[in-house]
């Protein structure tokens, strides 16, 4: 298992998928959230769904995704051309196996039709789109006073909802985590995707508010041994919406 402060690297260098693990026992990594705070980030963040319904509909009707539970991740559109990336994150056995980012290319016409498919999303997402975006808003940002909660809770919850089978609520709280982060780290990289996987083999995050608003000291862990401590740092996107965009190594814990 790699060290986890390497998935808050913040290059984004292509580089091939990685092989699919063999499944392994999935464990909760962590006390319940306070529903309290899970509902704010709900109310907060979820505004529209990642994907609109007749995409959503195609997508998840591809035959590469049956028995699969994807976690969608972003929605990007450009004249007639769609591209949407997602994570195939529970297995058909039940299993979260592997954090690859994958992107689908949809071309709208009648019918909305998928021309390209499997592609990973670090191998270049505005050359699939043929050129940027029309936007790439995607529900982001929390109040700054929830970050550090929602930092450990959130994944806690998805290791949870995976452990009970209930894929539903999973993929609900794994959106929800993707919002705390900017766009590359959410999408263009693995970051999400793998603190969400360990998650469900018992790591876990310690988390606490900064020196200054926006911050938050985060402590990984492997089980028992502390892997890093990072100072993770948010920029304010939109009134009181704060994302994380950056951070700073404190300790290099057990490396």
């Amino acid at each position: 298992m790699r060290l986890m402060m390497i998935v808050l690297v913040l290059g984004c260098a292509s580089n091939a998928p990685e092989e699919q693990p063999s499944p392994e026992p999935v464990t909760a990594g962590a006390e319940e959230p306070d529903e309290a705070v899970a509902g704010a980030v709900n109310e907060g963040s979820a505004i529209e769904p990642i994907l609109s319904p007749d995409v959503s509909e195609l997508v998840h009707s591809q035959a590469m995704f049956e028995g699969w539970t994807i976690v969608p991740l972003a929605q990007l559109e450009r004249d007639d051309r769609i591209v949407v990336l997602v994570w195939p994150a529970i297995a058909p056995n039940g299993q979260v196996v592997d954090d690859d980012i994958i992107g689908l290319t949809l071309q709208r016409g009648d019918p909305l039709s998928v021309i390209e498919d499997n592609w990973s999303a670090r191998s270049g997402i505005v050359d699939h789109l043929g050129g940027e975006p029309n936007d790439r808003e995607r529900g982001e940002g929390v109040p700054a006073e929830l970050l550090a909660e929602l930092l450990s809770s959130l994944p806690a919850l998805f290791a949870e909802h995976v452990a009970a089978g209930d894929r539903e609520a999973a993929v609900e709280a794994a959106i929800s985590f993707s919002r705390l982060f900017a766009f590359e780290h959410a999408v263009e990289s693995d970051t999400v995707a793998e603190l969400l996987g360990l998650h469900t083999r018992g790591a876990r995050i310690e988390s606490a508010a900064g020196p200054e608003r926006g911050q938050v000291r985060a402590r990984f862990y492997e089980g028992e041994t502390m892997v890093e401590e990072e100072l993770l740092i948010a920029t304010e996107t939109a009134p009181n919406r704060w994302v994380f965009t950056d951070h700073r190594r404190l300790d290099a814990g057990a490396r």
